[in-house]
């Protein structure tokens, strides 16, 4: 049967990927083989098997996943939480703070990057909107802040709208863009935020997507959308890109352009894969470090060979895909530590060496 993009019509490419897919709460193994679809017009690649589990994302356990008290270190001994990085982002862009916008966070959660915007634009209105109603009990409830369903409840026109790690997870996310567009004031804002899969490929792995977006078929929806495209300097958050919509399009001067970002990211995933068999298959007693998408990856290629994960962040006893993680403090002289980040310098690698206990290899 011929699938059509959903964004642009054109027929679709299949592409099999040999590739172990995971879930973006948790980073489980989902399946070792996706079947997906890249449209040759746009560029954006489609997941109509997603495994993308809409009952979690409504449920308890979703509510009660801490998803905005992570914090990045900006400074040494310095971190803040996203929600205030991103506000401070936004701060940026829209510099009057005394003037009063209307703000949209799509997929809000707690409603926390509201409540960072509230601090800075105290005359605005605050809509959130999120698929999960038990996340309601932790919105800020004040003045001038509303938990809405969007589709249903819309009730003001918009100057700025936030999809923060929210688009690829929406299956009908071309018609509520239509509906975003349609509720932007004129000289409205839509803000997108998302993984880099240029900087980090393992982010081309995410099962639970039904897209995969990347700089440039963001570009191609802006044009297709009859939208203007920026892309703004990101000093936070090194491995993600935010692009920003707006209404002043010039259809002269914008043309599709072609995107291989994807294809690239499932190369570099692979050569990376071969490099873990190749180097690495005949140890038994090796360490990952970190407990994202990176170190799952590493952990279902090497599977029993891996024993545990490492992460400086912690404090008590925890599993990571039922294995123990640990404070590298507690290294061994002879454990094998695996890093498996593309990082562009070797410091995170001296800094380690210098520090902990272990053999460290940096492996990319």
């Amino acid at each position: 049967m011929v699938k059509n993009c959903k964004f642009c019509s054109n027929k679709l490419n299949k592409i099999t990927i040999n590739l172990p897919f995971f879930s973006h709460f948790n980073f489980q193994t989902k399946q070792n083989k996706n079947i997906l679809f890249n449209c040759p017009n746009c560029h954006i690649t489609h997941n109509f098997i997603s495994q993308n589990d809409l009952f979690f994302f409504k449920s308890k356990k979703y509510s009660q996943s801490s998803q905005t008290s992570h914090k990045i270190k900006i400074k040494k001994n310095i971190f803040q939480t996203r929600s205030f990085l991103q506000a401070q982002t936004i701060k940026k862009i829209l510099k009057d703070t005394d003037k009063t916008y209307d703000f949209l966070d799509y997929g809000c959660f707690d409603g926390r990057l509201l409540k960072e915007l509230g601090a800075i634009y105290k005359k605005s209105n605050f809509y959130g909107h999120d698929v999960n109603k038990k996340v309601k009990k932790f919105f800020p409830y004040k003045k001038n802040f509303y938990f809405i369903n969007f589709e249903k409840e819309l009730k003001s026109k918009f100057d700025f709208v936030i999809f923060s790690h929210s688009m690829m997870y929406i299956k009908n996310i071309n018609i509520i863009l239509d509906k975003i567009i349609e509720s932007l004031k004129s000289t409205g804002i839509i803000f997108i935020q998302m993984p880099d899969i240029s900087e980090n490929p393992f982010y081309s792995l995410m099962d639970d997507q039904f897209y995969f977006f990347d700089k440039k078929n963001l570009y191609n929806l802006s044009i297709i959308k009859k939208l203007n495209f920026k892309l703004i300097k990101n000093n936070y958050f090194k491995r993600e890109f935010i692009v920003l919509y707006s209404k002043d399009y010039n259809n002269k001067l914008h043309k599709l352009v072609k995107s291989n970002i994807y294809a690239n990211a499932i190369k570099k995933v692979n050569n990376f894969k071969n490099k873990l068999l190749t180097n690495f298959h005949k140890l038994n007693l090796i360490g990952v470090m970190g407990s994202t998408i990176n170190a799952a990856f590493v952990d279902e290629i090497l599977k029993s060979k891996v024993k545990f994960f490492i992460d400086e962040n912690c404090i008590s006893k925890k599993k990571f895909r039922n294995k123990a993680v640990l404070h590298p403090i507690n290294n061994k002289k002879n454990d094998f530590i695996i890093l498996p980040y593309n990082y562009k310098n070797m410091n995170i690698l001296n800094n380690f060496k210098k520090k902990y206990k272990g053999m460290f290899n940096l492996v990319r």
